[in-house]
């Protein structure tokens, strides 16, 4: 599955991204070249069941924090980042401030790439309570709320296009948003323990065969299979 969660400004969209990884780690990091080349740059988390969290997802060194893929232009590159990803990996969430408010270019990039895979999700945030963390994040400067909302507004309306376009669409509630963004991707087949699974089976398997060896060595060893009482 590819997981697009959206809305505006202040709603909390990185917020299940982080926990997601908390909860589980990332296993990699994908980085790719910076246009001079001198350095890299920081652009997925590979958590464990193939699910890349596409974005930086960093903390600040002032206690802020990054997430999505808000920082990454232009928005053709973003594009072909997440069907990247899509190729390579099983799952992918991404999530952005810009993307939030596009709906037919993304639905032109992947009508003919299993759209049925893709889940255009978003918040339930009520505007006031944007409003709030804007300014919590902010430290309270002025902010431009009428704009905000209008943006805001647009989330919504982008969500109903692609809603009519065919594609696959929800709510998330905002209280509830990583618990339904974990709940989804394991019901499309994520499973993050995939591969400690496998080795508790394989371990199983190993110790059927040690016992199954051992009990061939006790009975070609039976006194009764020698003729003696």
């Amino acid at each position: 599955m590819i997981f697009n969660l959206r809305g505006g400004n202040g709603t909390g969209k990185s917020y299940p991204g982080f926990e997601l990884l908390k909860h589980y780690g990332s296993v990699d990091e994908i980085y790719v070249p910076t246009p001079s080349g001198k350095s890299q740059k920081l652009i997925g988390h590979v958590l464990p069941g193939s699910l890349v969290l596409a974005g930086r997802y960093t903390f600040g060194p002032k206690g802020g924090y990054s997430g999505g893929v808000d920082g990454y232009r232009p928005a053709e590159w973003i594009r072909h980042m997440i069907m990247d990803f899509s190729a390579h990996y099983d799952h992918v969430f991404f999530e952005s401030m810009m993307i939030s408010c596009s709906a037919t270019p993304w639905w032109t990039e992947i009508a003919e790439h299993e759209p049925e895979e893709w889940m255009f999700a978003l918040l339930d945030t009520p505007f006031p309570v944007a409003l709030d963390g804007i300014y919590t994040r902010n430290g309270g400067k002025e902010v431009n709320v009428e704009a905000l909302h209008g943006t805001y507004k647009n989330c919504w309306r982008s969500l109903e296009i692609l809603q009519e376009l065919g594609a696959n669409t929800m709510m998330v509630p905002r209280e509830r948003s990583y618990e339904v963004v974990r709940d989804t991707l394991m019901d499309a087949g994520w499973n993050p323990f995939a591969e400690q699974e496998e080795e508790l089976q394989n371990e199983e398997l190993q110790e059927q065969e040690r016992r199954e060896q051992e009990r061939r060595v006790q009975e070609t060893m039976h006194p009764l299979r020698w003729g003696h009482a």
